[in-house]
């Protein structure tokens, strides 16, 4: 009579043999061998174990691991002898160091009809979690950063100043999404069912990371604590309009030092370029530039707002310019993307809630939340989940 236990997905590179075979037997819910019959992961699904267990991969506790675990281990119904060791450091999909001979028979035909069901299965699965040549370069960067997250699912911190605060940011997305391409409805659906609903506009205050007037000197004083209270699982930074005083060494001090906190907490940071603003441009695009050098740097996701800015209104982004001023006196319902100010991104009523080409040409506002509601679907597909 056999005797079946179960073993946790190994933490480390090394041996299978202690867990295989031997005295190393160990308990868990990832998964279980059979004592005296060998798994299918010895022999037909050699991947399956790999994309687990391998040195690039192991420890991932979450449910495409466990799942892949319960059915890697499922018992092999041949007679072949059990092997005694199997190497996690193997590479992805390569065969077992220990392949088991081919059985024929009664068994190795109940255990084929197994396999192809099992195939069938998790066939889209793995499509899914193959390696993908076009993924950008920031994804096993925030990978390895989210493995060690332990908060609230869905949960995405904005850190900034008032142009984060404003509720004209991010939150009328959240109930009005009208004049929406089919991708970017896509994207919504997808942030909508994901993201923890407090993040849509609640999450709005000093306490939560974002207040009008702040600096990239504020947030460094209040990381740990936000971090502390919040614990986010994704945290959007965009300071630096504000901090235009400062010399740009300094002001990437504190990013650095902001950035890394946060990383350390297992939170994927997502950076976001300045938007323009009058009369200090250099300064809009030195502080640019820091923010791109860090994200290229350390891997991060960026939004490129000034960039986005900047391209579809190349020369009149600025409502305090002479020549915008000249086409609003002749055309009072002309809209661009600053406001009246020369700082704040622009958001008025006929603009509010057109998602359309047309309209992200209009709303300085509106266009930051499009550009983030993409940009986080795709942390949500590539990492989070």
């Amino acid at each position: 009579m056999s005797t079946r236990r179960t073993f946790n997905n190994p933490q480390s590179s090394g041996s299978l043999a202690p867990v295989l075979g031997g005295e190393g037997w160990g308990e868990g819910q990832y998964g279980s061998v059979n004592a005296d019959r060998p798994t299918i992961c010895n022999s037909q699904f050699p991947f399956f174990t790999f994309q687990c267990c391998s040195s690039e991969a192991r420890a991932l506790k979450n449910e495409n691991c466990k799942l892949q675990i319960d059915v890697v281990t499922e018992p092999y119904w041949g007679e072949a002898p059990f092997p005694q060791t199997a190497q996690l450091d193997a590479p992805r999909f390569a065969p077992h160091p220990n392949p088991l001979p081919r059985v024929r028979g009664r068994g190795s035909r109940k255990c084929l009809h197994y396999s192809l069901v099992i195939a069938l299965l998790l066939f889209p699965a793995l499509l899914s979690a193959a390696p993908q040549d076009d993924a950008p370069a920031w994804v096993e960067s925030a990978k390895n950063i989210h493995y060690r997250f332990t908060g609230r699912r869905g949960s995405f911190a904005q850190f900034g100043d008032s142009i984060t605060y404003s509720t004209a940011y991010w939150y009328p997305i959240g109930y009005s999404h009208p004049k929406m391409s089919p991708a970017a409805q896509q994207a919504y659906d997808n942030v909508n069912t994901f993201m923890f609903r407090a993040c849509w506009g609640l999450w709005k205050g000093p306490k939560y990371g974002n207040m009008s007037g702040k600096s990239m000197a504020w947030a460094a004083d209040h990381i740990d604590e936000w971090l502390k209270e919040l614990n986010p699982e994704t945290a959007l930074i965009q300071f630096g309009t504000d901090d235009m005083t400062l010399p740009a060494e300094q002001y990437e001090q504190k990013l650095r030092e902001v950035i890394q906190k946060c990383m350390a907490n297992g939170t994927v940071v997502m950076l976001s370029t300045l938007p323009p603003k009058h009369d200090m441009m250099d300064k809009v695009k030195q502080y640019s530039d820091v923010i791109r050098k860090i994200s290229a740097e350390l891997k991060l996701p960026l939004i490129d707002l000034l960039n986005e800015i900047l391209s579809r209104r190349p020369d009149d982004w600025d409502r305090m310019s002479a020549s915008v001023r000249a086409a609003i006196k002749n055309n009072l319902n002309f809209e661009t993307l600053l406001g009246y100010d020369g700082i704040h991104l622009s958001y008025t009523n006929k603009s509010a809630g057109d998602w359309s080409e047309q309209g992200l040409r209009n709303s300085g506002y509106g266009l930051r939340t499009y550009l983030t509601l993409l940009a986080y679907d795709q942390v949500i597909n590539r990492v989070l989940k």
